[in-house]
């Protein structure tokens, strides 16, 4: 049993970053198609904004604007009513909250999320209802009784070719792929009792697109229900990239990461400015977002590490590159810095507190973020020597090799307000703490790679050199970091943990304690049966 429980937390070197990017960008794809109204946070000619299932809509009051990565295309309803009506439907009890900026007065809190977005009088008799699911968007078209679904016509750009497949499907070229609608489903009734009508897309020579409806009953409801799927025909991840996911006890899921632009494309696919960071949390079936929230400035923010509390406050952490990141009152560091941390309400994911971290040091990466008993926060990852802050009786207060980059692990306290120890961790070439857990003490164990053979290790270590080039270290330290409870590297004659663009996540069962430096050594037979890639 000792040797099994051992044996885990040196599998998850290699084995939980797949598992986690995996599983991240599987929440992310998950993410139901909200829609929440324009309330200052987007260009004014937009109406509401959908996100989920890796696009971004735009609706406007004459059509949509959908989002893939760099690429966009709009679609519009040609000769729609100028009484058009644009309202959210189906409320769906969550929220968006956007923190960008360092003015309060420009933020916007709780904006409500819908099922679906309606566009009432979108012709004469007729009125379209938007919807979706992860990866599909649903453009309903309600045909009144007597109204003529030959007005619909819809026109797109940004796209190239536009044609209707032998299989009645539409599809829209572009750059990263086609852009596809299923053949129209034409029905009357509803649920089960639905009576199929004939339909199918019609490209005129002008380029626009059309509906051909066979015969039906004049005297009742007639739906049309193109369907636009987009998750199997085009290439990346979306406009929201996952970079970690936390779980609390009651099952909800966060997913933090970076979204792209919130502001309105323009149709050559130009983003207009970078990305915020964002915290999505999802019910525990991942059915509903209860909020998300988007914290960040006129730069670029990401952030890679987030844990959560026992009463479900999240705290968030990444890189940005804003002057105006929106720090708040008695946060720890106002001037600007490489890093940032953020703590988030439980319920609706208010920014309770955002401070700036890392000095006047050049690269401040923050990977993974682990909260004490104490409600302190643990944050460990990587940065170049210049200006980072440490404390005084740290375990490594400066370093020997200032312009490398170098491990660290930093301690704040639960408000974010005071840094309670700071160390770097590292030898004289670079170094990368990649991911961190805490046991039941608080006592600290970081996991990560080097390629320092002076990495600091302990008497008796499982593997006290290193080979050349990347080498896979574990350490542990105690609440204060103040000195090196015990460090080994850990490897064989290839590299081992360099992954520095990704994040590894590091499982400490807390019963262990201080037993794990002895179950170390006693698996040293066993290595043979391990396999770290």
């Amino acid at each position: 049993m000792r040797f099994r429980v051992a044996r885990q937390v040196f599998v998850c070197l290699a084995a939980s970053i797949a598992a986690t990017v995996v599983s991240v960008a599987g929440v992310v794809r998950q993410i139901p198609l909200t829609f929440e109204e324009n309330r200052g946070q987007f260009a004014p000619e937009v109406r509401f904004v959908g996100r989920g299932g890796g696009a971004t809509v735009f609706l406007m009051g004459n059509g949509a604007v959908w989002r893939f990565g760099e690429e966009s295309v709009r679609m519009s309803l040609q000769g729609s009513s100028p009484e058009i009506s644009v309202e959210g439907l189906d409320r769906t009890g969550g929220v968006s909250n956007y923190f960008h900026g360092n003015d309060p007065s420009r933020w916007q809190r709780r904006v409500a999320q819908f099922g679906r977005v309606g566009f009432r009088g979108a012709y004469p008799g007729i009125d379209a209802v938007i919807h979706g699911t992860t990866g599909e968007t649903e453009l309903d078209f309600e045909v009144s009784p007597g109204a003529d679904p030959g007005a619909i016509r819809l026109a797109f750009e940004g796209g190239g070719k536009v044609r209707v497949t032998r299989a009645g499907d539409l599809t829209v070229t572009t750059r990263e792929g086609e852009l596809r609608f299923r053949k129209p489903t034409v029905y009357q009734g509803s649920g089960g009792c639905r009576e199929i009508v004939p339909g199918s897309f019609v490209r005129e020579r002008n380029g626009e697109v059309r509906f051909r409806v066979g015969r039906y009953d004049r005297g009742r409801t007639l739906v049309i229900d193109p369907v636009l799927r987009y998750s199997t025909y085009l290439g990346g991840t979306g406009n929201d990239k996952g970079y970690a996911i936390a779980v609390d006890a009651q099952g909800f899921a966060y997913v933090t990461g970076q979204t792209a632009s919130d502001d309105f494309p323009s149709l050559g696919g130009v983003i207009p400015r970078p990305g915020d960071a964002f915290v999505t949390k999802l019910t525990p079936d991942a059915s509903a977002i209860v909020y998300s929230t988007f914290v960040g400035g006129t730069g670029s923010e990401l952030a890679r590490g987030i844990a959560i509390g026992l009463d479900g406050t999240a705290f968030v952490a990444g890189e940005t590159h804003s002057y105006d990141f929106p720090v708040t009152s008695g946060a720890l560091q106002a001037s600007y810095a490489p890093g940032f941390v953020a703590r988030l309400s439980p319920l609706d994911g208010d920014l309770l507190v955002g401070t700036y971290f890392g000095g006047t040091a050049i690269e401040v990466m923050i990977r993974v973020v682990a909260i004490a008993r104490t409600g302190a926060i643990f944050l460990c990852g990587e940065t170049t020597g210049l200006g980072f802050p440490t404390t005084t009786g740290a375990f490594q207060e400066t370093t020997s090799a200032p312009t490398q980059i170098h491990a660290f692990v930093s301690k704040l306290d639960s408000r974010l307000s005071i840094l309670e120890a700071s160390t770097f961790l590292g030898g004289s070439h670079r170094d990368s703490s990649d991911g961190i857990g805490l046991d039941s003490d608080d006592n600290v164990y970081v996991c990560g790679g080097t390629n320092s053979t002076d990495f600091p290790t302990t008497p008796n270590a499982f593997q006290s050199s290193a080979h050349a080039g990347w080498n896979a270290f574990v350490v542990s330290l105690p609440p204060d970091l103040q000195s090196l409870r015990w460090g080994t590297y850990f490897g064989g004659s290839r590299d081992e943990g360099g992954s520095l663009d990704g994040g590894h996540y590091l499982s400490v069962d807390p019963l262990l304690g201080s037993e794990l430096v002895n179950e170390l050594n006693s698996i040293r037979r066993h290595l043979s049966r391990l396999s770290i890639g």
